[in-house]
């Protein structure tokens, strides 16, 4: 199966694969889609009325990495994060997926005061995380 917020691309040879993996045809990687109320990052924390500083922030949303981090940083927090380790993938699954391809979430982060310390790669596919480092 498939879960994302980003638009699959069908033509992909990551989600063929995962198809014959899973003995599904392409249509049925999906069961369904319907709506859900999301909130940025930034109003959950304000929301839920943090106080103390974030260790580590783990971003694993499927191609979304990027609108996550946009709505993290679209609010001035009272409160320091530490680290924020996304993930990033290199396959064609998603039809308009922002991601790392065009560094949009490393600049993101490099903007708002975070550096590359690590990057760990899976053996298990196609795709690696990253920790970043506030300064």
């Amino acid at each position: 199966m498939i879960s994302s917020f980003e638009q699959i691309n069908f033509n992909s040879k990551y989600v063929d694969k995962k198809a014959f993996i899973l003995g599904l045809r392409l249509p049925k990687l999906i069961l369904r889609s319907y709506p859900v109320e999301v909130i940025s990052l930034s109003s959950f924390i304000t929301q839920i009325k943090l106080t103390r500083d974030i260790d580590i922030i783990k971003i694993d949303t499927e191609g979304h990495e990027y609108y996550c981090l946009s709505g993290l940083f679209s609010e001035c927090l009272s409160i320091k994060i530490n680290h924020i380790q996304p993930e990033q993938h290199f396959n064609d699954q998603y039809q308009n997926s922002i991601g790392f391809k065009h560094v949009h979430v490393h600049r993101i982060l490099k903007s708002n005061g975070f550096y590359l310390q690590k990057k760990i790669t899976n053996c298990y596919g196609d795709f690696n995380e990253f920790i970043y480092s506030s300064l």
